[in-house]
């Protein structure tokens, strides 16, 4: 801003070329728009002061009186500092800056809750969205640059972006295992070598009626061990031309989404429906003869998922259930540390909850995924809205030939595809911390389940259909 003394109507004033108000190339309110040298000064002065409240430091500005018009104020400095000027917050400023203040600290709660050592199912889901969550923080970092466009530089905005880039940190902390920038739990097989098990699990939501593309879709990966989840009646007639197929069959056939089954082409030994935590959650636990001298052990797993209602309808499951399951599996397999293992399912839990670390911490097992990618599995039809929560664990020096998200038709999951070659391994023994932990876990869940020990929508009289069936 550039003056020279002047009268208008009266009033000493200045001559003033008023650009927007500044500091550097750019204005505050967008590129500078000088205003012509013989333009009236106070009209282009209230032009500026309605868009911008004008703070003067009184050592720098001063009053003298005019010799040809009463006292006024005379601007005797040729430009403004930054530090004299505050631009107002008009509406749309408002709006940006507490846009960004509300995405911030709703990030910062969702990032905070799942510190909590708490079964709550509210806590337990807030573990689930870390991509989402660093995703979100895109749109206040925006917002704040156009708020810093069209003010000036405060601590406030500082703060704001350090702050972000905190939350970034931790939420991408949960993510990068799962990216070939980690080093992988599980090596790659050899090139050349052929897989001795080739695993499918597929959730295949109990209401879907989509039985030609399912089957279709499971001839075209010829899986050696398929475990089907929320496998009922219908699903059992539906996939029926493929039966033959797998003559080893352990299932659970149950409505309301809590059938189970595990369908082989390997010689399956010691194969038995078992109901770990709930009398209405199965799981299936089975010995499979990968070669006359090599055998590997298989659990398959669907526990209970937190915030489900229960039967009554006024209630919500929180994680206890859950967690016990994967805790009493966890606590079986590293009782037999010499065994190759196998645990697959949906876990209704996220790959790097606090709960699925202890599982591995227990049971020495490890997620083909890390060191590759991260696999989300749930929803299928809802991009951003996807979650990994159907898991394949190995054991410890197990080689990967391939993981892949299958499709699944008309599923609400995609399918997760695996094959492996489990070599011998020992299970490292889990320490004192993890096995106070996981007693604790199991405790609650027990105690849970008996004070409610119905499924969510499932009739207590309700008896499922199980069998193990080895001739088929």
């Amino acid at each position: 801003m550039s003056c020279q003394d002047g009268v208008v109507g009266g009033i000493d004033l200045m001559k003033c070329q008023f650009a927007t108000l500044s500091y550097g190339n750019q204005g505050f309110f967008g590129p500078r728009s000088p205003v012509s040298r013989d333009a009236d000064p106070m009209e282009s002065f209230q032009s500026v002061t309605r868009e911008a409240r004008i703070v003067l430091d009184p050592e720098k500005f001063h009053l003298r009186p005019s010799p040809r018009a009463k006292p006024t104020m005379i601007m005797q400095r040729r430009s403004f500092p930054p530090h004299l000027i505050t631009v107002s917050n008009g509406p749309m400023n408002s709006f940006l800056i507490w846009t960004s203040r509300v995405l911030i600290g709703g990030v910062l709660l969702l990032t905070i809750l799942p510190l909590f050592s708490s079964g709550f199912w509210v806590v337990q889901l807030c573990d689930f969205p870390r991509v989402q969550l660093t995703l979100v923080l895109i749109l206040p970092l925006l917002l704040l640059g156009i708020h810093f466009q069209r003010t000036s530089f405060r601590r406030e905005h500082a703060i704001l972006v350090g702050l972000m880039l905190l939350l970034a940190t931790w939420q991408m902390s949960h993510l990068v295992p799962y990216t070939p920038l980690w080093d992988k739990e599980l090596p790659d097989a050899a090139a050349d070598a052929k897989g001795d098990v080739r695993v499918l699990v597929v959730n295949l939501k109990k209401d879907n009626t989509q039985f030609d593309a399912m089957i279709a879709m499971i001839q075209d990966y010829e899986p050696d061990l398929l475990l089907l989840i929320e496998f009922n009646e219908a699903w059992a007639k539906g996939l029926s031309p493929i039966s033959q197929r797998y003559p080893q069959q352990v299932n659970e056939i149950r409505d309301e989404g809590l059938g189970i089954a595990l369908w082989s082409r390997l010689p399956v030994k010691n194969g038995e429906i078992r109901h770990l935590v709930s009398d209405r959650r199965a799981s299936i636990f089975a010995t499979i003869e990968l070669k006359p001298s090599k055998q590997v052990r298989f659990v398959g797993l669907h526990p209970t998922p937190p915030g489900l209602k229960d039967s009554t309808g006024n209630d919500r499951r929180n994680s206890r259930i859950r967690d016990a399951e994967l805790v009493l599996v966890a606590d079986e397999v590293a009782d037999d540390p010499d065994a190759r293992w196998i645990v697959a399912g949906d876990f209704n839990d996220v790959a790097w909850s606090a709960t699925t670390e202890l599982f591995k911490e227990l049971s020495g097992l490890k997620d083909p995924r890390i060191g590759r990618e991260l696999l989300t599995t749930y929803h299928q039809s809802y991009p951003l809205l996807r979650y990994p929560i159907d898991h394949v664990f190995f054991s410890e020096d197990t080689r990967i030939h391939r993981i892949d998200r299958v499709v699944a038709p008309g599923s609400d999951h995609f399918a997760v595809f695996t094959v492996a070659s489990p070599v011998p391994g020992e299970t490292p023994p889990a320490n004192s911390k993890d096995k106070q932990k996981a007693n604790e876990l199991v405790e609650e869940g027990k105690t849970d389940a008996d004070k409610r020990n119905v499924e969510p929508g499932v009739d207590d009289n309700s008896e499922p259909n199980s069998s193990t069936d080895s001739t088929r």
